[in-house]
């Protein structure tokens, strides 16, 4: 069973392993909540279609769209998927969305983004792939309402977006992202750096070697308390035992987050490595559960006509 935090307080990170037993190293093998992935059933719907999201040559300039088998509409909700990877594994590409994006509700659309990788690029390249990619995506299908969940280093560049799209959001008004999902995601680069030498030539190979610039970078540093925007919300994912990403990533950006108005679901998961989540039922259960969420807000919000 994951322990799921909906936090109204800030976490003491500092005891929080103890608080809730995160430490044991006694187990050989923890499962999901949820089960394997073919425990939760795909919804039925047209087979996924790849398109280009900008004029280009390169296949990295390409998004998947998992359509409603209903069609489309103005009202349409929209989940956008973040693939993971380090920012240069080309193995997990924006078909890793697929688990998600085919068991999602029926009325919901779906797309998974690809941007091009290092060390082709450094940063803001990634970033500034999802940015035309989610502007094609807007301009082509009027997207009013959108869920974003991005996993590992797509979890880093999602919040970077998220800040930005933030800065254009007019005092007291609503953003048309409503929810964003982090899973094992990277959210302070020089902490990660610091505690997963693993990791750290891949941030090199994005950001370069200046470690002042991974700080500036970090989605960490955002100034979330200016940007706070109502009705957004916030789920991060991690499980307990990732030993790529650690789980203090997680604790620590939803206190960042909380503290600054955000409401945050924390969600730990027992599963065994960081890109393992991929391949339960977890993340799409949980996206599942936040697109219902949002739909009984849609009809809890919606005018109702007197009655004759």
């Amino acid at each position: 069973m994951p322990l799921i935090v909906n936090s109204s307080a800030s976490i003491a990170s500092s005891n929080f392993n103890n608080s809730y037993n995160l430490a044991d190293d006694q187990h050989s093998y923890v499962s999901s909540e949820y089960g394997p992935l073919g425990c939760l059933p795909r919804t039925k719907r047209p087979a996924p279609i790849t398109i280009p999201y900008q004029p280009s040559p390169n296949p990295f300039h390409t998004l998947d769209l998992y359509l409603p088998a209903g069609g489309l509409s103005e009202t349409t909700p929209w989940l956008i998927f973040l693939h993971g990877g380090y920012w240069q594994d080309a193995s997990q590409s924006k078909e890793v969305g697929a688990s998600v994006l085919t068991r999602l509700p029926p009325h919901w659309a779906g797309a998974s983004i690809d941007y091009r990788l290092s060390p082709e690029i450094s940063h803001p390249g990634h970033l500034t792939d999802v940015n035309a990619a989610v502007r094609f995506l807007r301009s082509a299908y009027q997207i009013q309402s959108a869920v974003i969940m991005a996993h590992g280093a797509g979890a880093c560049i999602a919040f970077q977006f998220l800040a930005a799209q933030l800065s254009l959001v007019d005092d007291n008004s609503s953003c048309w992202i409503k929810h964003v999902v982090g899973s094992g995601g990277v959210y302070d680069l020089v902490d990660l750096a610091r505690d997963s030498p693993y990791y750290r030539s891949f941030i090199t190979d994005a950001y370069g070697d200046d470690p002042e610039h991974w700080f500036e970078f970090s989605p960490m540093q955002s100034e979330w308390r200016a940007l706070f925007t109502p009705n957004l919300k916030v789920t991060l994912v991690h499980s307990k035992y990732d030993a790529i990403v650690p789980l203090g990533q997680a604790l620590k950006f939803n206190d960042i987050l909380v503290n600054a108005g955000f409401p945050v679901s924390l969600r730990i998961v027992n599963i065994d490595g960081h890109d393992d989540v991929l391949d339960t039922s977890d993340l799409p259960s949980i996206a599942r559960e936040v697109c219902e969420e949002m739909d009984r807000q849609e009809v809890e919000h919606t005018p109702q006509l007197p009655m004759c």
